[in-house]
């Protein structure tokens, strides 16, 4: 698996971000579930998009205002914002992602 600084300069990419947004226990991976860790920051947000737009599905509950989010046309900035606002407490609530 590519790291999560490939194509990064370094630096942290949104995709290793978000891991650690969702690291409840300090251990959450995407593992072979996501793989655009090597993509921009900028293609990164199209790629989690679509990962969280399926896992969001599986709640229970219905999720469209969270899905819709989740938008390609965000720079990388304004859509962890409104991921740890808006996506973030609803994976929580429900213990996604699933393994």
């Amino acid at each position: 698996m590519a790291s999560a600084h490939d194509g990064n300069n370094g630096q942290q990419s949104l995709a290793e971000k978000v891991e650690q947004l969702l690291s409840r226990d300090g251990k959450f991976h995407f593992g072979r579930n996501y793989t655009g860790f090597s993509q921009n920051d900028a293609d990164q947000v199209v790629s989690l998009n679509k990962y969280f737009r399926g896992e969001l599905a599986k709640a229970p509950v219905s999720t469209i205002d969270e899905r819709g989010c989740l938008r390609d046309d965000l720079a990388p900035a304004a859509w962890l914002k409104y991921f740890q606002s808006h996506v973030l407490p609803t994976l929580n609530r429900f213990n996604l992602p699933s393994e």
